[in-house]
C-alpha cells in the first residue's frame, strides 16, 4: 500500500476558474500532486481532456451546483450531475414532511432538499458524494446534515479563504460541526480541497488559489479504481500542507508523527466525544493511549508554518477499519 496526494474539488475554465483543464492538470503535477479531479460546476470535465498530456492520474469529478450554496462534489462520475428544480423537489410531500418536523425554519428544509437531491444523483451516477464548504456563507450546520441519508464525506477544510475552514483561538466552527455528527454517530469522513479558481500568481491572499488544502490517501496504487476506493472507505487523511510521516493504529494506542520539513513546531491534539480535548502535545510525535471509555478518537495537527492536518476518526468498536501505516 501506498500514500498519494490529490485533490478532487477545483475548477478550470469549462466553469468559472482562469485556466484550461491541461494547464490545471499541469500546475498540479508540476507541484507533486499524484491524482487531481476538475469539478466544474454542474459539468463533467473528460479527464482524456488533461491528464495525459499533464502526466498526472485524472478522477472524474462534478461538482453538483445547487441554489443557497448547496454544493456536493460527485467524486468518480463520469457525466454531469446537475440540480433538479427546486419546485420539484419541494413536492416530495413525504420528505418535506419529515424534514419540516425535524428542522427549525424553512430554509434549513430547503438546504437539505438541495443537498440531499446532490447526494442521491451523484450515487445514481455510482459516484461519491461529498458535501461542499458548509461554512460558505454559512451555509448549512450539522443539524441539516443528521438528516441527509447516505452522507458520508464533507468538506471539514475547504481552504477557499471566504470557506471559513480554519481554527480561530478556542473555536472552531468545522471541528466542532464535526464532532457534533461524529458524536451523533454519524460516522462521515472528512476531505479537504483548494475549491481553487485560480492557478497562477493571485492578486490577493483572498483568493482562491491551487494547491492549500488536498488529501493524502492510502491506496494500493495510482489508479482510479484504487483512489477512489480509498476515498470511499476513508483511507485518508485531510491536509493544508502537513504530512505525515507516520500514522499507527494499535489496539491501545494511536501513534502520529510529523514529517517535519521547515524545522517548524507542531501541535498534536486529540479530540473525542462531543469534541473534548483528551490530549494536547507540542512535539512532533505524540502517542495516545485509550483508557477505554472513548466512543471515538481523531487528531488535528497544526503548525508554526500557518498549515494543519486532520485524521480520520478511530472508532473503539470499530478499531479493525483504521488505517496505520509506517514510513
Amino acid at each position: 500500500m501506498q500514500w498519494y496526494k490529490g485533490n478532487l474539488h477545483c475548477h478550470s475554465t469549462e466553469s468559472d476558474g482562469s485556466v484550461s483543464p491541461v494547464d490545471l492538470a499541469k500546475f498540479y503535477n508540476e507541484i507533486g500532486y499524484d491524482f487531481i479531479g476538475i469539478s466544474d460546476h454542474n459539468r463533467y470535465t473528460p479527464i482524456e481532456v488533461y491528464a495525459d498530456e499533464a502526466g498526472i492520474l485524472g478522477i472524474p469529478c462534478c461538482e453538483f451546483t445547487g441554489k443557497d450554496s448547496c454544493h456536493v462534489v460527485a467524486a468518480g462520475v463520469k457525466e454531469a450531475v446537475t440540480p433538479d428544480p427546486l419546485e420539484e423537489l419541494l413536492e416530495q410531500a413525504d420528505v418535506c414532511d419529515v424534514l419540516k418536523q425535524n428542522l427549525a425554519d424553512s430554509e434549513a428544509v430547503t438546504r437539505a432538499l438541495i443537498l440531499q437531491n446532490g447526494i442521491d444523483k451523484t450515487l445514481a451516477a455510482q459516484g461519491i458524494p461529498i458535501i461542499c464548504h458548509p461554512f460558505w456563507r454559512w451555509t448549512y450546520r450539522s443539524q441539516e446534515v443528521v438528516q441527509l441519508r447516505e452522507c458520508t464525506h464533507f468538506e471539514l477544510c475547504n481552504a477557499c479563504p471566504d470557506c471559513n475552514s480554519f481554527p480561530l483561538p478556542g473555536k472552531s466552527h468545522a471541528d466542532d460541526m464535526w464532532d457534533e455528527l461524529l458524536s451523533a454517530d454519524i460516522r462521515i469522513i472528512a476531505m479537504a480541497s483548494d475549491d481553487a479558481h485560480r492557478h497562477v500568481m493571485p492578486s490577493s491572499r483572498r483568493d482562491p488559489v491551487g494547491g492549500s488544502g488536498f488529501n493524502v490517501v492510502r491506496a494500493e496504487s495510482l489508479t482510479q479504481e484504487h483512489i477512489l476506493q480509498a476515498v470511499r472507505d476513508g483511507h485518508c487523511y485531510a491536509t493544508t500542507g502537513i504530512i505525515l510521516a507516520n500514522y499507527r493504529v494499535l489496539d491501545d494506542r494511536i501513534s502520529v508523527e510529523v514529517d517535519v520539513q521547515q524545522q517548524e513546531k507542531t501541535c498534536i491534539q486529540f479530540f473525542g466525544l462531543d469534541g473534548s480535548e483528551l490530549q494536547t502535545e507540542y512535539a512532533t510525535h505524540s502517542e495516545y493511549c485509550f483508557s477505554g471509555d472513548e466512543t471515538y478518537v481523531r487528531c488535528r495537527i497544526a503548525s508554526t508554518t500557518g498549515l494543519w492536518a486532520w485524521t480520520q476518526p478511530v472508532f473503539m468498536d470499530d478499531l479493525n477499519t483504521a488505517i496505520a501505516w509506517t514510513a
